[in-house]
């Protein structure tokens, strides 16, 4: 069973924005690194006075992208285009595009971007189009969601992703983006989509859960009501798990695992099979024959490619 080594174990205490942990100076060799980027800690160390080589680089992306939300945000409002911005929490984390969720008028929006410079680059999936774009050799990316979709798979309505969702000051400009809610359920069903949860997962959705005091009957409801409640119950029980092994005072880390978290393969597969079902059964034969496609199809992390290896 791998666990968490020494150093691992301190960066994950120094990286808790909820942590006064004191920083200590720590040897950033190869297996380090890769631990802080895939777990999507750089810019949280980078607050603690720790930097990694591509801390600078993710930091400028992020402020770029920042720049270009406001700028899109304006044009949209120019051609009456509805969205809200998902997957983009308050804690700082590495981005490499923006993810745009659609309520209307989806011409319009495609049109404002090839109008600025974005070129259509995938549209395989059929919820989203991935749009890019090239500034001084960097790509740059605009994923616009049709659906509130994740690996071909419906999990939320739209509309009611709109309906709740908050204003977030971002430069200055009001950003439309989920309610705290509506977060906790997007960041479950993107890890359902990924089949893993990343320590930066761990302590965004864990600081919503407890700080934002959200309502929980309100968010497994919504869950119920699309058919994954079971997914959501154990994101949200692995998420609480993760955080109280890694953060007991009492010191009791042994039962953690190498992070990020890989769900085991048999109990993702159940999981996402029995959506699709319950799809089949109240949401038509259409919803429940894309959803077996999906399973079927699914993309580098799904879980029926990794049985074949």
């Amino acid at each position: 069973m791998i666990r968490l080594n020494e150093i691992e174990h301190k960066i994950a205490l120094i990286a808790n924005p909820h942590l006064g942990y004191p920083v200590e100076n720590i040897d950033l060799e190869g297996p380090t690194l890769e631990f802080i980027e895939s777990n999507k800690l750089s810019l949280l160390l980078k607050k603690k006075g720790i930097e990694i080589e591509t801390a600078k680089r993710e930091e400028e992306r992020h402020k770029y992208l920042m720049d270009e939300l406001c700028e899109l945000k304006h044009a949209f409002d120019d051609y009456g285009v509805d969205f809200v911005l998902i997957k983009f929490p308050e804690l700082p984390r590495p981005h490499g595009d923006l993810d745009v969720l659609l309520c209307k008028d989806v011409k319009s929006a495609e049109h404002l971007l090839k109008s600025k410079g974005y070129i259509l680059d995938n549209d395989r999936d059929p919820y989203r189009k991935k749009y890019v774009k090239s500034v001084n050799g960097t790509t740059w990316e605009v994923d616009l969601h049709l659906e509130a979709a994740w690996g071909g798979i419906v999990y939320l309505n739209k509309e009611e992703v709109w309906k709740y969702c908050i204003k977030r000051e971002i430069n200055g400009v009001d950003i439309p983006v989920p309610s705290p809610e509506y977060e906790v359920l997007i960041a479950a069903a993107h890890g359902m989509r990924e089949n893993k949860i990343t320590l930066f997962d761990v302590l965004y959705v864990y600081s919503l859960l407890k700080e934002k005091k959200v309502d929980m009957d309100f968010i497994r409801d919504v869950a119920k009501r699309n058919n994954w409640v079971k997914q959501l119950d154990y994101f949200i029980h692995l998420i609480n798990r993760i955080y109280g092994e890694l953060y007991d005072e009492s010191g009791n880390h042994s039962r953690i695992k190498e992070l990020p978290f890989r769900f085991p393969v048999y109990t993702i597969g159940k999981l996402k099979l029995q959506k699709a079902i319950l799809d089949l059964r109240y949401c038509g034969i259409r919803r429940g024959i894309k959803d077996l496609k999906a399973l079927c199809y699914f993309d580098g992390a799904g879980f029926l490619k990794r049985i074949r290896r």
